[in-house]
């Protein structure tokens, strides 16, 4: 005789309830690597680290200086696909363009979170893109006339590093 996989038509039911959640779930990144906004290489934008817009995390803004910019060199461990996520506010939507080594690779932030101030900002997945292990620059650009409030930098990897 074969073994039964259920021994009750409760056991089927939580087996099929978890089967479907299991479903909703997206996959873990193999590894992430997340960076303040604020610790640019280059750029020309402000800084606030407390009180002003910054009433939960520090984050970096138009400064005046058009178009607005920051760049970011990169030491990737792996070759793998990397997904950008960001954690930004914007009472308005004010996108900006991702440049992975000179090439633009997305046109994102357009979201608006509910203000400018960081305790209404909101991880959203902006893009995903390859790259190779070692050096590279990532450049956010604001072609209009201000940048949203980026707090932080998320990369998520394929590849476990």
């Amino acid at each position: 005789m074969a073994p039964r996989l259920f021994t009750s038509r409760l056991g089927a039911w939580v087996f099929a309830v978890v089967g479907l959640a299991v479903q909703g779930i997206a996959a873990e990144p193999a590894s992430t690597l997340t960076l303040r906004a604020d610790w640019f290489d280059r750029g020309n934008v402000a800084v606030a680290e407390g009180g002003h817009y910054a009433d939960r995390f520090a984050c970096i803004f138009n400064a005046g200086e058009l178009p607005n910019q920051t760049e970011y060199e990169l030491d990737l461990p792996v070759a793998a696909d990397y997904t950008l996520v960001a954690l930004y506010a914007a009472a308005e939507s004010r996108p900006l363009e991702v440049y992975l080594d000179g090439k633009k690779v997305h046109h994102g932030f357009a979201s608006v979170t509910g203000s400018w101030q960081t305790s209404t900002a909101q991880w959203e997945k902006q893009c995903t893109f390859h790259a190779t292990a070692g050096r590279h620059v990532l450049k956010l650009l604001c072609p209009g006339p201000y940048m949203g409030h980026v707090c932080a930098l998320r990369l998520e990897s394929s590849v476990a590093f």
